[in-house]
This record gives structure tokens, sequence and C-alpha cells, in this order.
């Protein structure tokens, strides 16, 4: 497990602040017209930082998945386990 001060290194350390959401949409904007083509541009996002209470620019974390449920019948493992055919 990570600790505190290293996610907030890597998440907003090294980054640029915005005071307000509207400098940040700008700065992003301006940066989608210098690099049309930018390998990493079509998913920038402008989001409020946790630690600092600022803005910053960045990819969106993806959401989490539920887990998968993967006994599909529905029984316990030892009745699956007496139903195998050996």
């Amino acid at each position: 497990m990570a600790s505190k001060r290293r996610i907030r290194r890597k998440s907003c350390e090294r980054k640029r602040r915005y005071s307000t959401f509207e400098h940040a949409q700008a700065d992003l904007q301006r940066f989608n017209v210098l690099n049309p083509r930018g390998p990493n541009n079509f998913n920038k996002k402008v989001y409020e930082c946790q630690f600092c209470k600022g803005f910053h620019i960045g990819t969106p974390k993806a959401p989490k998945r539920a887990p998968q449920d993967r006994n599909k019948s529905g029984l316990p493992l030892s009745e699956r386990l007496q139903r195998m055919p050996w």
C-alpha cells in the first residue's frame, strides 16, 4: 500500500496548479490547439485536486469495476466439485 505522501507526490506535486476551473479549461483548450495530434491529447480533463484544492489537467481515473461473479451456477464450491465428471 502506498503512503499518503507518495500518493500526494504522484498526484499533485509535479502538475501545474490552477486557481479556478475556468483558467484550467482555457489552458487545456490552448494545449489542444497547439498539439492537435498529441498521443494522449484526447483524454485530458480538468479536475479538482483533493490535496491542494486547486485544479489540474490530467487523465481521469478509470471507474472501479464491480467484482465479477465467476460462479454462474449459483452452487457452492463443494457441490460444484461433486458434479465434476472425473
